[in-house]
């Protein structure tokens, strides 16, 4: 069964396969810089994925408002059919940053010195079985 992105269910499904990961558990163990907020734009809407990161755990994950999305101390900002590329497998994040397709807000600095741990952390969220709005 696949999973409708982004959706409540998605982002739980995502949250399961973080947790399950001992590669990103290990590659983030001392991650304390705080949540990180994933915007999908698609058009005019904008979709808030709220990650609580935390050691390697990601203690909550869930769809907020964009007033609560906008105070997270990063985001990570993309259209949808970037996100869908990336997911998929193919565009490279760091890529994406330099090509100006992935917006990042925070310290973009900090973000590359964990650069395995989000790499880790994309590729859990690629082993949750999604369906896209425009696949059947």
């Amino acid at each position: 069964m696949t999973i409708p992105f982004p959706s409540a269910e998605w982002v739980q499904a995502f949250r399961e396969a973080i947790n399950a990961s001992p590669a990103y558990r290990a590659s983030a163990a001392d991650w304390e810089a705080g949540p990180i907020c994933f915007v999908i734009r698609t058009g005019e809407e904008k979709t808030y994925l709220w990650l609580d990161l935390h050691r390697g755990e990601c203690r909550a994950a869930e769809l907020v408002l964009p007033a609560e999305g906008e105070r997270a101390p990063f985001l990570v900002s993309a259209e949808y059919e970037e996100w869908k590329r990336i997911l998929r497998g193919q565009l490279d994040p760091v890529r994406a940053i330099w090509m100006g397709k992935l917006k990042v807000r925070g310290d973009l600095s900090l973000l590359l010195r964990y650069m395995r741990a989000a790499q880790d952390l994309l590729a859990c969220a690629a082993r949750v079985p999604t369906q896209f709005r425009d696949e059947s």
